[in-house]
């Protein structure tokens, strides 16, 4: 019991030791300052300590942005806390004043949003209202905004509007009244905040602004039948409003009446916001005709063959009225003839009511279609040796159509087959579209000697030889129309040119196997003469060295005898 109560006399004394530690080595010791916003400047006079006494923070406890700072004045130095501090929070600042210690609690608040807002607003009905705040925090936190209704223009007590987070709220003025807005900003600064309640923005809606309307351009079309639709395309109505503007509407407007009844002058009455003003329209009695027609898009089909009949799918005309408007029609047409009987450039006629209009189509005999395929020129090449590849140089086909007219292939065709394995006479078929045709090669067994092929001459119908690179296709002559009706003789088309021709030099084979052993007998024998030769000089070397003493003897030999010829 007795080692308790000296314990805890122990500890009292200790306590008040703590205490009075910093007064020993300070002269006085000042309250701490009271709460600062982040973002503020802080001059907080701490205590004031002998000139020469060492003071210095605990590391981490000081806020951030905050400095101890010392300006001595004689024997005297004032301590301060110092800077800008920018992190909200509570901080206990441990402080060594010699060799005693204190601490300054600190309380830094995040600074309170400075907030502007819109002058309030007076629109008319339906106007766009925007209303927005500004606002910054001297500490640069994030700000965040909620909007409110208040019913009584007071900014407490409101309604929150759902979604309402932005710096900007687009205000509905469908009715008339006023009502009443304002913005809580919120600026949170590490888990703390502090609000800025903007001032209430009152929005009064009046009554509609639309002072007067007038017919500004009058519709396109002003002359009807009777029982037609109104038409107020091209119409644009001016309006007025009370505060001095006008706006030049298209749409938005009613017109009555929009059917037209009866013949005569007749009113259209224009309304819009409750307002009115009018404009006259003429309607006829006067049955529409047609005054003319034109061809819109022709048919699909315009290529036909003799005794096809017209197809007519595809046209489409655009008639033109007495009434001066025009409708587009696809059918109700009459065209004529309908049955293409002579070949050539036809007219056809369309007829719609009175009025008539005309396009051409192009009827021919037949189709023109190939029908046969011959070798017009051998290729350059004709003799092979067993194995050898096809060489189709100099190839020319002839194809003759259903016509009787000729085109001259130079290219594009194939043939097979095209290893020559059979020695012989061999056929050789030629692919193009779908027709064939064949030449014969001559093929002599691999070990024989082939003889220089000839080339064969060959004159074709014309002087001169097309560019290799490019293949004639001739198209035949359209029949010339005679008098009577009938189809004269075609006009024969240009035939191809020539092929000039070409020699091929005699390509010289060994005549048998046993020559292919000779030269690979003598190759060896070459080879181990060169060997030889090359060890007998390698030998005399290493001979001349060891005669001379190793190789620094024989080096000094050499120089000798370079001296000696010198």
């Amino acid at each position: 019991m007795k080692a308790n109560k000296l314990l805890f006399a122990a500890l009292l004394v200790l306590l008040l030791l703590l205490v009075m530690a910093p007064a020993a080595f300070a002269d006085s010791i000042y309250p701490a300052p009271g709460p600062v916003e982040a973002g503020s400047s802080l001059n907080h006079l701490l205590a004031t300590v002998a000139a020469d006494t060492p003071v210095s923070a605990a590391e981490g406890t000081l806020p951030y942005g905050v400095n101890l700072e010392v300006e001595t004045n004689g024997t005297e130095g004032n301590v301060y806390l110092r800077g800008t501090p920018m992190i909200a929070g509570a901080y206990d600042c441990i402080l060594y004043l010699g060799g005693a210690s204190t601490i300054c609690h600190l309380d830094i608040l995040p600074a309170t949003p400075v907030v502007s807002s819109s002058e309030s607003v007076v629109c008319f009905v339906d106007d766009p209202v925007t209303l927005g705040v500004s606002a910054w925090s001297a500490d640069g936190s994030a700000l965040s905004y909620q909007w409110y209704y208040s019913q009584f223009g007071q900014s407490e007590n409101g309604s929150v509007i759902g979604g309402a987070t932005d710096t900007s709220l687009g205000i509905g003025t469908a009715y008339v009244g006023t009502s009443y807005y304002y913005c809580v900003v919120t600026n949170t600064n590490n888990g703390m905040s502090v609000q800025t309640t903007s001032p209430v923005i009152a929005v009064t809606v009046q009554e509609n602004g639309v002072s007067g309307i007038s017919v500004m351009s009058y519709p396109t079309k002003l002359l009807y039948r009777v029982g037609e639709m109104l038409d107020t395309r091209g119409m644009q109505l001016a309006v007025s409003y009370s505060n001095g503007t006008t706006e030049y509407l298209t749409e938005g407007f009613t017109c009555t009446p929009t059917q037209l009844d009866y013949a005569g002058s007749q009113t259209i009455t224009v309304n819009y916001q409750g307002l009115s003003c009018s404009f006259d329209v003429a309607v006829e009695q006067q049955t529409e005709t047609i005054t003319g027609i034109g061809i819109l898009s022709y048919p699909n089909k315009m290529r036909y063959t003799v005794g096809e009949t017209l197809n007519t799918t595809g046209l489409s005309i655009r008639a033109y009225t007495n009434l001066g408007g025009f409708r587009d029609v696809d059918n109700g047409f009459t065209c004529t003839p309908t049955t293409l009987n002579y070949p050539g450039e036809q007219e056809i006629s369309v007829s719609y009511g009175d009025a008539l209009c005309s396009f051409t189509v192009t009827v021919e005999n037949e189709p023109e279609v190939p029908t046969s395929l011959a070798v017009s020129q051998q290729p350059t090449r004709t003799t092979y040796r067993q194995g050898d590849y096809l060489d189709i140089t100099g190839l020319v086909l002839k194809q003759i159509s259903n016509l009787g007219n000729a085109q001259y292939i130079y290219s594009g065709f194939s043939c097979s087959p095209t290893q020559l394995n059979t020695v012989g006479y061999q056929q050789i078929t030629v692919y193009y579209g779908n027709l064939t045709t064949t030449f014969t090669v001559t093929v002599t067994e691999a070990g024989q000697t082939v003889a220089p092929t000839m080339t064969p001459s060959y004159t074709a119908p014309a002087a001169t030889q097309p560019p290799a690179a490019v293949t004639p296709n001739p198209v035949p002559s359209a029949p010339v129309q005679t008098p009577s009706g009938s189809a004269a003789t075609p006009v024969p088309t240009t035939a191809p040119t020539a092929v000039p021709t070409a020699t091929v030099a005699p390509t010289m084979h060994p005549s048998s196997h046993s020559s292919h052993q000779s030269n690979l007998g003598r190759s060896l024998i070459s080879i181990i003469v060169i060997t030889a030769v090359m060890a007998l000089a390698v030998l005399g070397a290493y001979v001349f060295v060891m005669n001379q003493g190793g190789f620094e003897g024989a080096a000094q030999k050499i120089k000798e005898l370079f001296r000696r010829r010198k």
